[in-house]
């Protein structure tokens, strides 16, 4: 019997070819972060197939991610030295991106392969060529870095944007004691999370080299980070007095006295600062970024039309600068509403590693699980460093600030509920942020019952006790005389009849003779939503809102039309300052709280909007209303089976 002859080990498709033509085929899809992912994998088994790196490079580019792109390429030319098609990519990428040592580098190299082929060299001016032979001058006035260094220094930099920390101290530890080579190092171990190590590192470059601003401003806020908070404010001589050699410099300096809320030291540092030599010298987006800097102390110090100025010039140097661009915006909001300037995003102050643990671990996890993560993960964060960062940071910075505070707080921390009373008093956020802190708080047993604190406003620290307002039954002095209260009186028996039109004519009469009084709008608006007027009944309550700003129910009447129209923010600016007053209308206290938990409906959070609504039963029994409470409760029950946009539309504004 013949035997079967042997299968080809070479037939058919080689395995890379395989997955070429799937990544081609999800590139093909526009499917780019799927391809990426592809790449990644194949480039795993087969390190060496110039193809992948390719597809991963226009996966990248597709995404917009251009130093990724150009680590690839550079990755690609480790790979496969002898590829013209590698170093052609990694030259296009340097290029583009401004990166003179890697281009030079790329060039050299391209150029070698080139020779005695078809393709062109690339052109090296010989000016340009002996300035990168000769190496860069030291910001510290110490000679020449080699060329070697200043290659690695900038590899290095592009490692730190990309994220690639352990790749980039792989690439620093192979270098010289060169400051700028150390200072990258601290970087990569701090965003690893080895704290310690960043420390020390930054510790030994700030001894050899005492000008290195940029390395004691490091080790100040790791020190503060760690809870050696005597040790951090023990720098402040050295970090107040020093003169920047450079930009980097001054960005550390004035980031780093703004963090420990030395706000006039900060100012005059920047004031000092751009009066250096090298300042029209420095990169672009640096000097933006320093300018940038230097309007958060101008706003803080209350020059607003100067901080306005030099935010517009920030933009100006760096169009890419979005801290700047969102700290105009905020200028243009009310007082109440603005969230106060924000210095540096989160990603500046925590290690990249725990945001990106973090991040990944809050997916599909409970709120229980996510408290041990955060635990867990920034454990070695102090309390000081939290609540100072909460005094400069955006948004994100706040909220996560607070959270950590808030978790330690309940497990009976006491520092980190002072924390938390700081964040309240503090300029930075708004006043909803504040409440809603203040609102958590209370609902975790970290305020008592009854207990005062001190809110910023947005223009003062005001006294409050959270849904600790008098409630009163009687009757808000009205703006209509006698004769006026029978026309409403009329008008109101009209509406109970359904005889909408005649209502609407006497309260018409009424809006004309007493503009200023608020219910007679809330009526029409009551009016118009029985005759179908829908443009007309958003007219009549915002003139309801204008006509009397401490007009609760025209607020609140407001406030559900912007969640019926998927507006929240919108609504929860109009309720934001309810818990905040003294006293309330019993009818008033019902339809705010009834509007907040419809709020909170409509946002998923059920169990926190009927329980808002059953702490309302008492009173709403004792002055007969229950119904009016049970038709938000009958609301917020409906909600959950998903009805919310019809249901909503559908609600009547109350007189």
């Amino acid at each position: 019997m013949a035997r079967k002859p042997k299968k080809n080990p070479h037939s058919g498709p080689r395995p890379e070819a395989h997955r070429l033509q799937a990544i081609d085929k999800l590139l093909e899809q526009g499917r780019f972060e799927e391809a990426l992912e592809h790449a990644d994998r194949a480039l795993k088994v087969f390190p060496g197939i110039g193809g992948f790196y390719h597809q991963r490079i226009d996966a990248l580019e597709s995404l917009d991610r251009p130093l990724e792109a150009e680590l690839t390429a550079y990755h690609w030319t480790q790979a496969r030295p002898g590829s013209i098609r590698a170093w052609s990519s990694l030259l296009s990428f340097s290029v583009d991106n401004n990166h003179p040592l890697l281009s030079y580098h790329a060039a050299v190299h391209y150029n070698a392969l080139a020779e005695g082929t078809d393709e062109i060299p690339y052109p090296i001016l010989p000016e340009f060529e002996r300035s990168i032979e000769e190496g860069g001058i030291s910001p510290y006035g110490d000679g020449h870095l080699s060329k070697e260094t200043a290659f690695l220094v900038e590899l290095a930099e592009i490692c730190i944007q990309t994220d690639a920390f352990e790749e980039g101290i792989e690439i620093l530890l192979k270098a010289d004691n060169a400051p700028p080579l150390r200072n990258n190092l601290g970087i990569c171990l701090f965003h690893l999370g080895r704290l310690d190590e960043a420390l020390a590192c930054f510790n030994e470059n700030w001894a050899r080299e005492p000008r290195n601003l940029f390395a004691l401003g490091w080790i100040v806020k790791l020190r503060l980070l760690l809870g050696r908070e005597e040790a951090a404010v023990g720098l402040l001589p050295p970090l107040v007095s020093a003169i920047p050699l450079r930009d980097e410099d001054l960005i550390a300096q004035i980031s780093v006295l703004l963090l420990l809320g030395r706000e006039q030291d900060a100012l005059r540092a920047f004031e000092a600062g751009i009066r250096q030599p090298w300042w029209r010298n420095g990169v672009f987006h640096r000097l933006g970024m320093i300018k940038h800097l230097g309007a958060v102390c101008h706003l803080r110090a209350g020059k607003i039309k100067a901080a306005r100025k030099l935010w517009r010039e920030a933009l100006d140097e760096a169009p890419d600068l979005d801290l700047a661009r969102e700290n105009l915006a905020d200028l243009e909001r009310e007082q109440r509403e603005r969230n106060g300037p924000w210095l540096l995003p989160l990603i500046e102050y925590l290690p990249k590693y725990w945001l990106n643990k973090l991040q990944a671990g809050f997916q599909d996890r409970s709120d229980e699980d996510n408290k041990k993560r955060l635990v867990a993960t920034c454990g070695a964060v102090s309390n000081a460093y939290l609540q100072a960062l909460s005094a400069i940071g955006d948004s994100m910075t706040l909220q996560f600030c607070a959270w950590l505070l808030h978790v330690r707080a309940q497990q009976g921390d006491k520092e980190a509920r002072e924390g938390l009373l700081a964040i309240l008093r503090s300029p930075q956020g708004s006043l909803q942020d504040h409440l809603d802190l203040a609102t958590r708080m209370r609902e975790q047993g970290i305020l008592a019952v009854q207990e005062a604190v001190e809110i910023w406003n947005g223009e003062e620290l005001q006294p409050v006790r959270l849904q600790g307002y008098k409630v009163s039954g009687e009757a808000r002095p009205s703006k209509l005389t006698k004769p006026q209260m029978d026309l409403l009186g009329q008008a109101l028996a009209a509406i109970r009849g359904k005889d909408y039109q005649r209502a609407k004519g006497i309260l018409e009469g009424l809006s004309k003779k007493v503009p200023g009084e608020g219910m007679i709008w809330n009526n029409l608006a009551v009016v118009h939503s029985a005759l179908g007027n829908d443009r007309e009944v958003e007219r009549m309550l915002h003139q309801a809102v204008e006509a009397d700003s401490s007009n609760v129910i025209g607020r609140c009447n407001l406030a559900m039309h912007y969640i019926g129209s998927g507006d929240k923010e919108r609504a929860k600016a109009l309720l934001m300052d309810l818990p905040l007053r003294d006293e309330l209308h019993i009818q008033e206290a019902i339809a705010g709280n009834g509007v907040n938990a419809v709020l909170l409906a409509s946002e998923g959070r059920f169990e926190e909007a009927e329980k808002l609504l059953e702490a309302l039963r008492p009173m709403a029994e004792e002055y007969k209303l229950l119904a009016r409470l049970d038709d938000y409760a009958r609301l917020v029950r409906k909600m959950r089976g998903g009805l919310l946009q019809r249901m909503l539309k559908a609600v009547k504004p109350v007189r």
